[in-house]
């Protein structure tokens, strides 16, 4: 098993690593910005959740993040 196996938007291929340092050369603050510039998080919208985290932290792998539910 991989240590932290999510790497990357899938939809896309681009690495977390890359869209970090895109992020912070362009200054992008939101998963929103990342999104419009690069369609990462728009597709399938499961890296996200890894956007929003990778833009708090600056950590570029993680482990899968359990899905969250929607229960009324």
């Amino acid at each position: 098993m991989l240590d932290k196996p999510v790497r990357a938007c899938i939809c896309h291929g681009r690495s977390f690593e890359e869209l970090w340092l895109l992020a912070k050369s362009h200054a992008w603050t939101t998963a929103e910005q990342v999104s419009q510039a690069t369609g990462c998080g728009s597709s399938c919208g499961q890296c996200r959740r890894y956007i929003e985290r990778m833009l708090e932290t600056g950590e570029t792998r993680f482990d899968i993040l359990p899905i969250e539910s929607h229960v009324e």
